[in-house]
């Protein structure tokens, strides 16, 4: 059995550590000096001790039971004056000396929709100070993180489309000396990061490693940099990454408010809009982006604790911002799950921005389309469940992507042609409301963004049990499956399974329809529930056609309730490849209609290859 301290250590670097940034001496401050140098070795050697270990936990799936296990022993170590956790990293701050952190960081979304929500338009535009965009990506080295290259490409066409000079900062040069010299010359600033917060303050990775980070990465703090350390600018940490296949720890820098508050005088920025991936960058507090605003900075945007949708929700935000909104609007725009992920912890991570006038900042002019839809009329009774949802955007060439939200849940809008959009639609008895949300491009090549809402009412009998199942990919296959109370596993593809190849079990469950080619949305209902029991709702891989992971989203209400949304839902392995992912969701509860989250993987055997599956009907 391994010793504590190992543990500890382990666990550690299986997060990222804090780095402070470092500071630009306005005040011709020396950033140097301090100690002996046997108090040097000292705190080398102590920071060695803890780090052999926890070097070998960042690779741990259980790394914050080990944080739990190892707090103690770290605490007893020589030249430790206090070691702590906070959330999802720990703490270790140094006697005479800065502290360091382990965060554990998390997986990003991809969610299965765009944008969603009317256009609430501002009376006040107050326009960044130059057209230059900067796009960083600190994590462009760690291979799990392709989606994060993915987006910056993407946002670099669309500033470029709409008349910016943009510069993209990757790995390495997202340096100290970057931030202080360079980060302030843009009026926008996309920064993907990761961020931990303290129980103080935040601090914000770089992509900059310390020289000699394999051996002694404290060397450059404990010289160069250790007034800054000392006094909680500049810091070290580690990170679990992705590099030639196999998961390592990586040691970078990290900057807190006090290295902003430092390196940049006043009016430093050209009321930038910045906005941070970084977790946690609004944790309690508001100092970071305080530091930023009395540099200049006219609005940053962050989280307020750990997050997993900051890539995807930045990317729609800029999206929605250079088709004209200001930032007040496009935040009205954001889906709901966009501005409030629950991935991480309970009560969630919210995304905010200060200060409050900031609401008016804007990237580009106002600009005009409208959607028509012609297939319904707003405020129209409908006696049918499946409606027919088509219409167009106008003063486009061309509709990029959009989004189709039917009672407060979006799904990928269906296009027909680079105008036009038709598809199925689902609504519930009562009123439903339809909203259609589309990203254009006119023909100067800007983008713009035009959104009709309409309402409709539905005529017929109320459902006991509506599901709703999406996903993310397009061009692959995920199955939804229901089994009635007293199934087990072992039932699943049989004839009391409600599912792609039987529709309409004798029990009295409906499979809309049997989407195969992405995206979704499927749909299984109950429109009376004869077998009081437990319903149990499944999700199933059966084939990804080479396109690879996938995520799954579902959607429960009974007896028309509010929805309760669950998933993400990570899918790798599908049936025509070995076994497929299979997910248990939730059960569902007749007559009391309690919905209860189950989120259980099961393994299946090779016994569910999609050759031993019953046939695809196309």
């Amino acid at each position: 059995m391994k010793t504590l301290i190992w543990k500890l250590s382990l666990a550690v670097l299986l997060g990222i550590a804090i780095i402070v940034g470092c500071k630009k001496s306005s005040d011709n401050t020396t950033t140097t000096g301090g100690l002996t140098d046997e108090e040097k070795t000292a705190i080398t050697s102590t920071y060695n001790q803890i780090s052999t270990s926890l070097n070998t936990y960042v690779l741990d799936t259980n790394a914050f039971q080990e944080f739990t296990q190892s707090l103690n022993s770290i605490k007893q170590l020589p030249q430790v004056e206090n070691a702590w956790i906070k959330d999802s990293a720990l703490y270790v701050k140094f006697t005479n000396a800065g502290q360091i952190c382990w965060y554990i960081t998390n997986k990003y979304i991809i969610p299965p929709y765009g944008l969603k929500k009317e256009i609430k338009k501002s009376g006040t535009r107050i326009p960044v100070g130059n057209a230059k965009a900067c796009l960083i990506n600190q994590q462009f080295n760690d291979e799990s993180r392709q989606y994060c290259k993915d987006i910056i490409n993407a946002l670099d066409q669309e500033f470029m489309d709409n008349g910016y000079e943009t510069t993209i900062v990757n790995g390495g040069d997202v340096s100290l000396n970057f931030i202080q010299n360079d980060f302030n010359k843009y009026g926008a600033v996309f920064f993907i990061s990761h961020g931990a917060y303290d129980g103080t303050r935040t601090w914000v990775l770089t992509g900059e490693q310390p020289p000699n980070a394999q051996n002694n990465p404290l060397q450059k703090l404990l010289n160069e940099l250790y007034l800054w350390w000392n006094q909680g600018l500049v810091s070290i940490g580690t990170v679990r990454e992705l590099r030639t296949g196999v998961k390592v720890p990586v040691t970078y820098y990290m900057f807190s408010d006090r290295y902003v508050s430092n390196v940049y005088g006043a009016g430093s920025f050209p009321n930038s809009l910045v906005y941070l991936v970084a977790c946690q960058s609004f944790k309690g507090t508001t100092q970071l982006a305080q530091a930023y605003t009395s540099k200049g900075v006219g609005v940053t945007i962050g989280w307020d604790e750990t997050n997993c949708a900051g890539q995807s929700t930045g990317k729609m935000l800029f999206e929605l911002l250079l088709g004209g909104l200001t930032v007040d609007s496009a935040f009205f725009q954001l889906p709901d799950d966009a501005k409030n992920d629950y991935c991480a912890v309970p009560a969630g991570a919210h995304l905010t921005y200060y200060p409050p006038a900031g609401k008016d900042i804007c990237l580009v002019g106002e600009k005009k389309a409208e959607i028509f839809i012609t297939s319904l009329n707003d405020g129209e009774t409908e006696t049918s469940r499946v409606l027919n949802l088509a219409g167009y955007m106008d003063s486009v060439e061309s509709v990029t992507k959009g989004v189709v939200e039917i009672n407060g849940v979006p799904t990928i809008l269906q296009l027909t042609d680079l105008t036009h959009f038709s598809q199925s639609i689902v609504i519930q008895n009562g009123p439903n409301t339809i909203k259609v949300t589309g990203y254009g491009k006119q023909s100067s090549g800007q983008t713009v963004v035009a959104v009709k809402k309409i309402s409709v009412n539905g005529s017929f009998p109320t459902l006991d049990i509506f599901t709703e199942l999406r996903w993310n990919t397009n061009n692959t296959d995920i199955d939804f499956h229901m089994l009635p109370p007293g199934a087990s596993i072992s039932d699943l593809w049989t004839s009391i399974d409600c599912y792609y190849s039987n529709k309409t079990p004798s029990w009295g469950g409906f499979l809309d329809v049997d989407n195969i080619s992405g995206y979704g949305p499927e749909h299984i209902t109950v429109p009376i529930v004869n077998q009081p029991g437990s319903y149990r709702l499944f999700i199933h891989y059966y084939r990804d056609h080479g396109g690879g992971e996938t995520q799954a989203f579902v959607d429960v209400s009974v007896i028309d309730s509010p929805m309760h949304h669950f998933g993400p839902y990570t899918l790798v392995n599908n049936g025509g490849d070995g076994v497929g992912d299979l997910w248990e969701a939730c059960t569902i509860n007749f007559p009391g209609g309690t919905i209860t989250p189950v989120n259980k993987y099961y393994y299946l055997g090779s016994k569910y290859k999609s050759t031993n599956l019953p046939p695809k009907v196309k």
